[in-house]
């Protein structure tokens, strides 16, 4: 059976009263999933769809309200139960299309969602080959799909198309193809927007995981490479006010995370995503803030429900770069483990998977033996606090 959590607040990196940080929220109102799809409309976030397993597709459907933090279950996906689809909003309706399905079909039809009526439209389907765990963004109002892999997870692809709500008519065509990302097809790479410009980058073609990133020109219709972020699959994006963000995803899992300059075209590295490593989660904007939730870690399998809420702008507290390693060793544990880092001085509390804290601590060497002997099986989240950073880690008991 998988485990559903409910993760406490573990803000990684983060300083008092600085931005930059993230901030957990309450936690997604279904299951905990992967491979889900998430998109924003207006002050509202959406996360539908995805597996728990990799192999049993979901239904439901989700709205997060910025203004009360509370999520509210809303028509399920008109187009059934699957996972690895792709999401995005043009004004204010969203869209859901793509992915494959319990029996494994990889699919091209598109739907639409119109949250004030709560209702689902079939539209016109994508006329290139189904595919699975494609990219879609939006610039203005066309919604852009790129990307993905075949129901065998084989064959992959690189073109681009662009879609126009308002040519979805009868006897319209809403579909064009742009010209074709100038590298390898793949699957599970990120992508988001800036302005007039579209930008994928990294993924994977199951033999090759790619760090390259590109910028298309919607103007000209054309690619050019950009600084790239490194060899990454798996992870989530979104853009905040210029700057596009990016991170988690393999190799790790990993809980990285990067702003993208395009007037510098620089990657920087910004705090730590607030919750455990991860991989195919959900991420989107809304506002001058950026969210992440769901995904799971593989190893162990478990899928996770947590919600965060990430705070870009910098207010001039500088933080230290997350580079201090921490390690917990034997993890799974039995009860008994050591805590080892290059940190001398702070604090340890542990917590269990509902938040609450059984364990409290200071940190006198770089080596601590802690006994949690007696305590139920499960995750357990380990926060190490020192003057000016938080650092995480999680252990298993067996």
């Amino acid at each position: 059976m998988k485990k559903q959590l409910f993760l406490f607040a573990l803000i990684i990196c983060g300083i008092a009263n600085a931005q930059n940080t993230w901030t957990v929220k309450n936690p997604f109102g279904g299951t905990g999933r992967y491979t889900a799809v998430g998109f924003s409309i207006g002050t509202k976030g959406y996360i539908g769809t995805g597996s728990p397993d990799g192999a049993t597709a979901r239904v439901d459907f989700w709205e997060w309200n910025q203004t009360t933090n509370a999520w509210t279950q809303k028509a399920s996906f008109g187009g059934g139960a699957r996972f690895d689809g792709v999401g995005f909003s043009i004004g204010n309706k969203g869209y859901i299309g793509l992915g494959t399905t319990n029996a494994g079909n990889a699919l091209d039809d598109l739907w639409e969602y119109d949250p004030t009526l709560d209702t689902w439209t079939q539209k016109t389907n994508l006329p290139a080959p189904g595919r699975r765990l494609a990219v879609a963004f939006t610039i203005g109002n066309k919604g852009y799909v790129s990307m993905g892999t075949n129901a065998g997870l084989n064959i992959f692809y690189n073109d681009l198309w662009e879609y126009n709500p308002s040519a979805d008519t009868v006897s319209g065509s809403p579909w064009v193809q742009r010209a074709s990302y100038p590298g390898s097809g793949r699957a599970s790479a990120f992508c988001f927007s800036i302005g007039t410009k579209g930008y994928i980058g990294t993924g994977t073609d199951w033999s090759t995981t790619f760090g390259d990133f590109k910028e298309w020109n919607q103007s000209t219709d054309t690619w050019t490479s950009k600084a790239n972020f490194g060899a990454r699959y798996g992870a989530v994006g979104f853009s905040i006010a210029g700057k596009g963000y990016a991170g988690t995803g393999f190799p790790g899992p990993t809980v990285d995370f990067r702003e993208y300059d395009p007037a510098t075209d620089v990657w920087t590295q910004r705090a730590n995503f607030g919750g455990v490593p991860r991989v195919y989660p959900v991420g989107f904007s809304v506002g001058n803030n950026g969210y992440i939730g769901t995904g799971f870690d593989p190893t162990p399998y478990l899928d996770y429900t947590d919600f965060w809420e990430y705070s870009p702008v910098n207010v001039g507290i500088h933080e230290v770069p997350n580079e201090i390693k921490i390690s917990v060793y034997p993890n799974p544990s039995y009860g008994k483990f050591i805590l080892n880092s290059e940190i001398t001085k702070g604090e340890i509390e542990i917590y269990n998977s509902m938040g609450e804290k059984i364990y409290l601590s200071e940190i006198i060497s770089k080596e601590t033996e802690i006994d949690l002997s007696g305590k139920a099986k499960g995750v357990y989240f380990i926060k190490i606090q020192t003057k000016d950073q938080v650092f995480a880690q999680k252990v298993i008991l067996e």
